[in-house]
């Protein structure tokens, strides 16, 4: 850690940020453990039932320029508010009703994080300058541990209160991270006020910017890069229970658990590739190559071999917390300055998460048509080639970073 002394604020906004990121993937991969139990009493297929996972996923790209505009009208501690409200609502609305209702509450799920997306990062960027990196980590991290939590409860949950109520409990991390944000907001309002115009000025990139980098093949090739990325995670993010529960026999209880195995070897990555970066002997284009191998050894080990999922869960876990942190590190080498860097991450992100949204519900419908899952995984390992190749042209552009 920085060796700068860590204020008791700066400790109370850390836990409050931490809890906001524990809201950030947690409401929606909490599906995937119990999915078959919502297919059966919703009477839907896995096409439908994939809609539950990739509608937030889908409005990260698409309403993440509404959710720049919230903030900047708005303040970053009102933005975290609404995101938390948001997530609380949208959880309890999910579980109200049949499938059009839990379609709704998932809406309202997705488009409150697509504002915590955005507000967690300038929250880092305003409040940490001089420990970027260690809290980097530490937020990713907490995105991790969310959905690992969810994967591994859920299921239990699911059979003592059903899998309704199995989803509303994780509210509870909203409730949560409201309290620390209040404590958070009532010392800021006993301190001097900020400028949030100045603050929040450089959160949305002008339409001029975002188009001017929209022009250059190298942030192209990074949305394709981290759309590849999201399409392996968020693919078995929704289904590897319930593929394991088929092809590898086991339980569902212990299918959760593996998903939670799974989130839990992603922390290797989000921990582990900043301190390999951080020794200089690997470049980030070379280690993206790297998560790209790794991913290709999870889908085809996968699905030749099955039974030895806790192999492949690990070489999946790492490709899946270590993609991210390579991919932004490439979009900040590829940048001119910082305003350039921010419009960079905001192309990649919008358009990386819009392609990324398909995947569960694209895998969920080539498994329903083919009554079998080697078109889903076959989709899976095409996005790990794709990775590969996409990783050899950035490796070649970013030679010098």
């Amino acid at each position: 850690m920085n060796r700068e002394v860590w204020s008791s604020r700066d400790v109370l906004l850390l836990a409050a940020l931490i809890a906001l990121a524990l809201n950030l993937r947690a409401p929606f991969t909490a599906v995937a453990p119990i999915v078959s139990e919502i297919q059966a009493e919703l009477g839907i297929n896995k096409t439908v039932a994939g809609l539950l996972t990739s509608i937030p996923v889908l409005c990260f790209g698409l309403v993440a320029p509404f959710a720049s505009r919230c903030i900047a009208r708005t303040s970053v501690e009102t933005a975290v508010m609404l995101t938390l409200t948001g997530v609380v609502i949208g959880i309890g609305v999910r579980s109200a009703g049949g499938i059009a209702v839990a379609l709704t509450g998932t809406l309202l799920i997705g488009a409150s994080i697509t504002i915590g997306n955005i507000v967690a990062l300038v929250i880092i960027a305003r409040d940490f300058p001089g420990r970027t990196a260690t809290v980097m980590g530490l937020y990713t991290s907490a995105l991790n541990i969310g959905p690992m939590l969810t994967a591994g409860l859920s299921e239990p949950l699911s059979k003592l209160v059903g899998w309704r109520w199995a989803l509303v409990s994780w509210a509870v991390f909203g409730v949560v991270a409201m309290a620390l944000w209040r404590q958070v907001i009532a010392g800021q309002r006993a301190s001097e006020a900020k400028d949030a115009s100045a603050e929040l000025a450089a959160v949305e990139p002008a339409p001029s910017e975002l188009a001017h980098v929209l022009h250059r093949p190298v942030v192209w090739l990074l949305v394709a890069a981290f759309a590849a990325h999201l399409l392996n995670y968020y693919g078995l993010s929704a289904w590897l229970p319930e593929y394991l529960q088929q092809a590898g026999g086991l339980t569902p209880t212990v299918a959760g658990l593996a998903t939670a195995y799974f989130q839990l070897f992603a922390l290797a990555g989000t921990l582990g590739v900043p301190a390999i970066l951080s020794r200089g002997r690997v470049k980030p284009a070379t280690l993206l190559l790297v998560i790209s191998i790794a991913w290709l050894i999870t889908t085809i080990g996968l699905l030749m071999l099955p039974r030895l999922w806790p192999a492949w869960c690990i070489a999946g876990g790492f490709a899946s917390g270590g993609g991210v942190t390579v991919i932004f590190m490439l979009a900040m080498a590829s940048a001119s300055g910082l305003d350039d860097s921010r419009s960079i991450s905001a192309a990649v992100q919008g358009f990386g998460y819009l392609f990324a949204s398909v995947g569960p519900v694209l895998m969920g419908a080539l498994v329903e048509r083919t009554g079998s899952w080697l078109a889903g995984f076959g989709l899976l390992t095409a996005c790990g080639a794709a990775l590969g190749g996409l990783a050899a042209s950035l490796r070649k552009r970013t030679a010098g970073a």
